[in-house]
């Protein structure tokens, strides 16, 4: 038989590529079928899909129903709060603002803070800006301080990590482009996909402010980074399609043709996987 509580403790200290986490998860589906371990590999499974911003991956659908179905309102209420997430992502504001609103009142901070990040996310993209600054300075900041020096404390500084990447794409919405750069200077980030997306940030705003060669250096990273972390193609492409730009502002016609090439070709590619 399977250490499930071991397997989960190792999935949750370790980025695993996204083909043994199927396998993973299968095998869960299987086996732990009415078992609480189930519970366990459900948030880990999706916890993948969250990274990856893959939240209506059908293994993911099926990982947030398991986890809404459980008898841990701690589980409930992470699950709920990543669903909203996932509605933000795609535009759809009122249903995460009814999850949020639905979502079982637990004193974690870690929950609390990620749920006020997804409602400052559902402000930024109503044009509140200075509301969601506001909700990121004065809620999930202090929720997260609460958690320095506990067990929880390494998934806080990934949550801090997060809320700096809010702070700069906040600062950039409003026009503030150097208080952006500070915010993405400062998110400390230990995983290659978050890093990746913090460097496309950095890159973007210093083409922005015409500082070429600074972002030519943080698309080189953001491109590698994407690509070693398996990013959904969607965004490898677009860290591509943003590199070929700022080849082309450079003059760099080759190098841009050839960005925008690889950029289409991986769009095609993850059309026909999506297609099989």
């Amino acid at each position: 038989a399977r250490e499930w509580r071991e397997l989960t403790d190792w999935l949750a200290s370790h980025t695993v590529p996204h083909a043994q986490i199927r396998n993973v998860w299968q095998a869960a589906l299987d086996e732990l079928k009415g078992k609480p371990e189930l519970d366990l590999v459900a948030r880990e499974v999706a916890k993948h899909y969250v990274k990856l911003g893959a939240y209506e991956h059908p293994d993911a659908l099926r990982a947030f129903e398991t986890g809404a179905a459980s008898s841990d309102p701690a589980l409930q209420a992470w699950t709920l709060v990543k669903r909203a997430e996932g509605e933000v992502l795609a535009g759809r504001y009122d249903r995460a603002e009814v999850l949020l609103d639905t979502t079982p009142g637990i004193d974690d901070p870690l929950i609390r803070a990620e749920a006020a990040l997804t409602r400052a996310g559902i402000m930024r993209w109503r044009s509140q800006l200075a509301d969601a600054a506001e909700v990121v300075r004065k809620q999930v900041r202090p929720e997260l301080k609460r958690l320095v020096g506990t067990p929880s404390s390494g998934q806080a500084k990934q949550a801090l990590t997060k809320a700096a990447l809010w702070e700069g794409l906040i600062a950039k919405d409003r026009g503030e482009l150097e208080a952006a750069l500070a915010a993405f200077d400062s998110a400390d980030a230990g995983d290659d996909l978050v890093r990746a997306r913090i460097e496309f940030q950095r890159g973007d705003v210093s083409m922005r402010l015409g500082r070429l060669d600074a972002a030519l250096r943080a698309l080189d990273a953001a491109v590698e980074l994407s690509r070693r972390s398996e990013a959904l193609a969607q965004e490898q492409a677009r860290y591509l399609a943003r590199r070929g730009k700022l080849h082309r502002l450079r003059g760099e016609m080759t190098a841009s043709s050839q960005d925008f090439e690889a950029a289409r070709e991986m769009i095609g590619s993850a059309e026909l996987e999506a297609d099989e």
